[in-house]
């Protein structure tokens, strides 16, 4: 159950990523990204997904490098 939310919410101190939505729930914080396209296919869904993983992996210090 969803106790909050926040839209565009900021995500650490050092980079400027931002979620689309973050809810706060009694089990903890969830981030949520949507991706807005009018025509998709399978290869855009995961390069877009990858990249979220990347770029939010490097913020919270799980990756490190290029």
């Amino acid at each position: 159950m969803t106790t909050a939310w926040e839209a565009e919410a900021k995500l650490g101190e050092t980079h400027t990523l931002f979620s689309d939505l973050l809810c706060q729930t009694a089990r903890g914080p969830i981030r949520l990204e949507f991706m807005w396209r009018a025509e998709v296919d399978r290869a855009a869904i995961a390069k877009y997904t990858l990249e979220k993983l990347v770029n939010y992996g490097r913020a919270i210090g799980f990756l490190n490098g290029a």
